[in-house]
């Protein structure tokens, strides 16, 4: 075998080794499986983890892991698991049980989630821009592809919401308003703590304008 071959895959039994180990990976690598193997004898366990390797991650069947295979199965476990947790949430939020979900309903389903911090004027300002934003035929409740990119607009496919959710980032952090982020005002963990980050309607309606014409040059 070429040591380009070497280095670029993994051993079935590498794989194994990382998937089993005491590495933290456990739910990067087995997905919808992390329950169920936690109470499998360890010959049961090793079928079922070759069997996974072969019919689910080892594409062309050389009972190799290459890097493409090992990116391809991990994007299909995180993908999986945002999708699984959107299903839960909208079921969850469904009060009406018609698969459409008004923003009434979902304000009345967070206020009996467990340590819900309380709204305040800042974060129902932001709920209802999210909320017109992803409601894409306006019609005012949200379907389940709409309340997906509710809770989850940093996946690829709702790029209607990654303006906007950009835009709420620099508001927060971009404590001098130059338009730009240093890296001081990128890392800053509670941005909360700044007054700015708290303007008057008109004051945050004229920054984003900015914003809007900066972004789009």
């Amino acid at each position: 075998m070429s040591m380009n071959k070497i280095v670029a895959c993994l051993s079935v039994f590498g794989v194994l080794r990382g998937i089993t180990g005491d590495h933290g990976h456990s739910e990067s690598f087995m997905g919808e499986y992390a329950v169920k193997v936690l109470n499998m004898k360890p010959a049961e366990l090793e079928d079922f983890l070759y069997w996974l390797v072969e019919q689910r991650i080892d594409h062309n069947r050389d009972m190799l892991i290459n890097i493409s295979e090992l990116k391809h199965w991990m994007e299909h476990v995180y993908h999986s698991g945002v999708e699984n947790m959107i299903m839960d949430e909208f079921m969850r939020c469904n009060l009406k049980k018609d698969y459409h979900i008004s923003l009434k309903e979902y304000r009345a389903c967070l206020s009996k989630t467990p340590n819900q911090p309380a709204a305040s004027e800042r974060s129902e300002a932001r709920l209802q821009e999210r909320w017109h934003q992803a409601d894409q035929d306006g019609d005012k409740e949200l379907s389940l592809a709409e309340f997906g990119a509710l809770i989850a607009p940093e996946q690829p496919h709702n790029q209607h919401m990654h303006v906007l959710m950009a835009q709420h980032f620099m508001e927060d952090h971009d404590i001098d308003e130059d338009l730009m982020l240093s890296y001081e005002e990128f890392a800053e963990s509670d941005p909360d703590r700044h007054e700015w980050s708290y303007p008057k309607f008109q004051k945050r309606k004229k920054y984003r304008l900015r914003l809007c014409v900066d972004t789009t040059a």
